[in-house]
């Protein structure tokens, strides 16, 4: 049974209990008052017409009879009182299922994340192991690999990193000696048409992408509007879009590296949902916004890290 159903039957049959009660409160006030005022005054009638041996009789019919209206009239009344109190135990009841109810779902939402988390990571474990048996392959299919782990975040992006139907950006920058620039390896954006429309490239220290590469750590923005961030991300004016701002409110840019070695690139994330991406936990036990990136980027990291060594290794 769901706790909403469970709720709802608590507040019905509470509801019922308390209707039963009130009805036959009334019944029992209002019989205890007609039964006293009835044998009271037929007490005191009945006292003008018998004999003298049997007025004590009469008096005190008067005052068994008094005693229930008094009984019906004062005593039950005061019986009401416990009617709030018992109203609101109930209510502190279904208060308290509410709570439960609410843990319950975010414990579920935690290990939710922790297993599709682990799945993920498994997923990225088995791939490296497979390129580390292949051996040397070729730049293209190095590539797919890459593409193949960005995607297998993406199948989970909703319940990982909570981005939903939004403007979001995934991407790989890998840095190119040959030019000394970041440029875009593999993107991920809700459209073919926006992966497929040009990219721009950074220099080290440019921009939140050529930051992360240069400071060689993570640069995280949950709202790149705050005066302080806004510094922190604005690119360069001869790179800078009009359509930056309302694209790229939260802002998250992973180096990829190995044991605080040169990156090898980035990986970056944006979407224009404010404080989707925090530098600190959100609050819900061990989620952690950016840690399913982490994870990626040192995979990334593993990963070129063995194509280096088979490719230096078929050279020799």
């Amino acid at each position: 049974m769901k706790r909403t159903d469970l709720e709802a039957r608590i507040r019905k049959r509470s509801s019922r209990i308390f209707e039963t009660y009130v009805s036959w409160r009334r019944k029992i006030q209002i019989g205890f008052v007609v039964f006293g005022v009835v044998v009271a005054g037929s007490g005191e009638a009945l006292s003008n017409m018998v004999p003298e041996d049997y007025k004590q009789y009469c008096y005190a019919a008067w005052v068994v009879g008094l005693a229930a209206a008094f009984v019906g009239g004062v005593v039950v009344a005061f019986i009401d009182d416990g009617e709030p109190e018992a109203l609101s135990i109930a209510n502190e009841a279904v208060s308290e299922l509410r709570a439960q109810d609410a843990e319950i779902d975010e414990l579920e939402a935690e290990f939710t994340w922790i297993t599709h988390l682990y799945a993920v990571s498994q997923f990225y474990r088995e791939l490296i192991e497979a390129a580390f048996l292949q051996g040397n392959v070729s730049p293209q299919v190095q590539k797919s690999r890459r593409a193949a782990m960005l995607d297998q975040l993406l199948a989970e992006k909703e319940t990982l990193l909570g981005v939903r139907d939004e403007r979001w950006n995934f991407a790989i920058y890998l840095y190119n000696s040959e030019n000394g620039l970041l440029e875009c390896d593999t993107c991920r954006r809700p459209t073919r048409a926006e992966e497929e429309a040009p990219h721009r490239s950074w220099s080290p220290g440019e921009g939140h992408i050529g930051l992360a590469f240069q400071s060689k750590r993570r640069i995280i923005a949950a709202n790149t509007s705050e005066p302080e961030a806004s510094a922190l991300f604005d690119a360069p004016e001869s790179k800078r879009l009009e359509s930056d701002r309302a694209l790229y409110k939260s802002i998250a840019s992973i180096p990829i590296l190995l044991n605080n070695e040169q990156p090898v690139g980035v990986l970056v994330a944006t979407t224009d949902v404010e404080r989707r991406f925090s530098a600190s936990r959100d609050g819900s036990g061990s989620r952690d916004s950016v840690e399913p990136m982490r994870q990626l980027a040192s995979a990334l990291a593993l990963l070129e890290r063995l194509h280096k060594v088979s490719s230096t290794g078929a050279t020799a």
